[in-house]
């Protein structure tokens, strides 16, 4: 049976969110992570730091990638609470990178109740120049409302992407 395509593309972006909470968000105490969908409303206010998700492009499991921009912003303070420097933005692309240093990634189908593993479906991290596990490229930008933001996009592929097996079993 044929799997409609934005159930494809919906369980590989909840695939990638699943697995950055579990190996990078949840291991280092992120009080919060946001997916950005379609610009929704985040309220930062209260945070010192946050990572927030923007898929760019969603070509992945259709021959192509998924372009994903993780963004670390810091509040900058002198006070106890906050990163007097803008370290931790940093710091946590750093540990992001270091999450995302692994063979593949499963997908899981989400329509399933409770979720289920799709034995042969996984995600690779391959950047432009075909290193794997490396990101497409991290930038800074400037102190902006007293928050530091950095961010780093990597592409995404399935393996079926790369002609290494189909979306499903």
């Amino acid at each position: 049976m044929a799997v409609p395509e934005k159930r494809k593309i919906r369980n590989i972006q909840k695939s990638i969110i699943k697995f950055v909470d579990t190996n990078f968000r949840s291991a280092n105490s992120i009080p919060e992570s946001r997916v950005n969908y379609r610009n929704k409303v985040f309220d930062e206010s209260k945070l010192n730091y946050w990572v927030s998700v923007d898929f760019l492009t969603d070509q992945a499991g259709k021959k192509g990638f998924s372009l994903v921009q993780f963004t670390a912003n810091s509040r900058v303070a002198a006070d106890t609470d906050g990163d007097p420097y803008g370290d931790k933005a940093l710091e946590l692309i750093d540990q992001l990178q270091d999450a995302l240093h692994v063979e593949t990634i499963q997908i899981y189908d989400f329509t399933a109740n409770p979720e289920t593993v799709i034995s042969k479906a996984k995600i690779i991290v391959e950047n432009s120049d075909g290193k794997l596990r490396e990101p497409e490229e991290i930038r800074s930008f400037e102190l902006e409302n007293d928050v530091l933001r950095v961010a780093a996009t990597f592409r995404f592929k399935t393996l079926s992407d790369i002609g290494a097996g189909n979306y499903y079993d």
